[in-house]
């Protein structure tokens, strides 16, 4: 059994000026689930995490701190740490995530003047709120971000075997900017845009679950104002007994014939190129992560 004394070998006193007491609190901590943090931290120094760890270098302590719903205890915390990694490994191309750090394009277009894209990186902050992030740039700046991790079903109430998990939706703070990117999408928001790619590259990993935050369970409620039930109305959200919400397959939208007459024309162009993009993101990840020919995919999940 490990003892207290060797756990500064394991990195502990690197977690920064903590007290004895909160010291010894998390030596306590990891020692509880202590074969599951062995395991991350295992997987940790044998994948190619140099970028991920200059970003956060307490990565793998960081289940000790809330990360990515409010609710979660810390062996919940540590298993989705865990599971989004060895999931991804698992179907992954050896030089995936060193890959991350260049920030991938997975689907552009040109929109008139202007050059909308969606990129797949890590967050950029301390990562808290997921593993991975897709952000939507017009003209190269970056407008909206959403990030997630990719977790057990069962934690966040799904009966899929894996869920991606939406944990942070977060949009610049330069609303001409937004406003005018959400026009040159003939307005669809860049924030539901990135709900649409997040199918797609759900898709391409065989997930059949997409689960969204609530604002009672987002880390960083009392900082960012946002409505996030209303958001998720429009992937007919449903709000489960953990207070998070299923998200719908891309196939459930509206009938069209409950649309009005005058208006149906331009919701087809709007659902085709949502449609468009799905597939887009799903293909590319595939040819640059997976390494699967672009041809070969198809959509539907586990």
């Amino acid at each position: 059994m490990l003892s207290f004394l060797t756990l500064p070998t394991i990195g502990l006193l690197k977690v920064g000026p903590l007290s004895l007491a909160h010291r010894a609190l998390h030596r306590a901590q990891i020692l509880l689930e202590f074969s599951t943090f062995f395991r991350l931290q295992q997987l940790a120094k044998t994948l190619s995490l140099v970028q991920l760890l200059k970003i956060q270098p307490k990565f793998i302590y960081k289940y000790l701190s809330p990360y990515t719903a409010l609710s979660f205890s810390r062996p919940m915390r540590l298993a989705a740490i865990l599971n989004h990694y060895q999931f991804l490994v698992e179907r992954v191309t050896p030089d995936f995530f060193a890959a991350l750090a260049r920030s991938p394009v997975l689907w552009q277009q040109q929109c008139g003047p202007d050059q909308v894209a969606i990129a797949l990186s890590y967050p950029t902050c301390t990562g808290y709120e997921g593993e991975l992030s897709l952000s939507f740039s017009i003209n190269n700046v970056v407008v909206q971000v959403i990030s997630f991790a990719i977790v057990p079903g069962r934690l966040v109430g799904s009966t899929s075997a894996q869920a991606l998990f939406i944990c942070q939706v977060q949009g610049t703070r330069n609303a001409p900017l937004l406003r005018h990117a959400t026009k040159a999408l003939h307005d669809s928001t860049p924030a539901t845009l990135l709900v649409h790619a997040a199918h797609g590259l759900a898709s391409a990993l065989g997930i059949g679950q997409l689960v969204g935050i609530s604002t009672e369970e987002q880390l960083c409620r009392d900082k960012i104002s946002f409505d996030y039930a209303s958001f998720w109305q429009q992937f007919e959200g449903q709000r489960t007994a953990a207070n998070l919400f299923l998200l719908a397959g891309p196939a459930a939208e509206k009938p069209i014939q409950q649309i009005k007459s005058n208006h149906r024309a331009r919701t087809l162009r709007k659902r085709l190129a949502k449609q468009q993009l799905r597939l887009a993101v799903a293909q590319q990840f595939g040819a640059l992560c997976l390494g699967q020919p672009l041809q070969a995919l198809g959509f539907g999940g586990a």
